[in-house]
C-alpha cells in the first residue's frame, strides 16, 4: 500500500472531488481500507523502503497489483461497496472521477 501524507487540505479539482456520505458509509469505507492492509500482531507492516518523496511510504497490503487490479480498481471497489455511483470497471481514474 502506497501512502502519501498531505499537510494541506485538498482543493477540489479535476483529480479531487468532495463526496457526501453517511456515517454508516464512512465506517464501511474505513473498514474496507483497514482490511486492505496486512497486519501482524495487530500492527500495520511498514516496508522499510524509501518512498518517492519525504511525504510518502509503503505498507504491506493484501492482494496483488496488476493490469486488472490497479489502485483505481481498489478505490472503485471501496466506493461501490458504500453505494457510490462510479464506472463499471475502473482501471483508470476517469472511471471514478467522471462519475463523482
Amino acid at each position: 500500500m502506497h501512502i502519501a501524507y498531505s499537510r494541506y487540505k485538498p482543493e477540489e479539482g479535476r483529480y479531487c472531488k468532495r463526496i457526501m456520505i453517511s456515517h454508516r458509509q464512512y465506517k464501511e469505507l474505513i473498514k474496507y481500507v483497514l482490511y486492505s492492509f496486512s497486519m501482524k500482531n495487530g500492527a500495520f507492516q511498514h516496508i522499510k523502503h524509501e518512498g518517492y518523496t519525504d511525504e510518502d511510504t509503503f505498507y504491506e497490503g493484501l492482494g496483488t497489483y496488476s493490469l486488472f487490479k490497479t489502485c483505481n480498481v481498489w478505490t472503485g471497489t471501496g466506493l461501490k461497496q458504500i453505494g457510490c455511483r462510479i464506472g463499471i470497471w475502473t482501471p483508470f481514474e476517469d472511471g471514478i472521477m467522471d462519475h463523482l
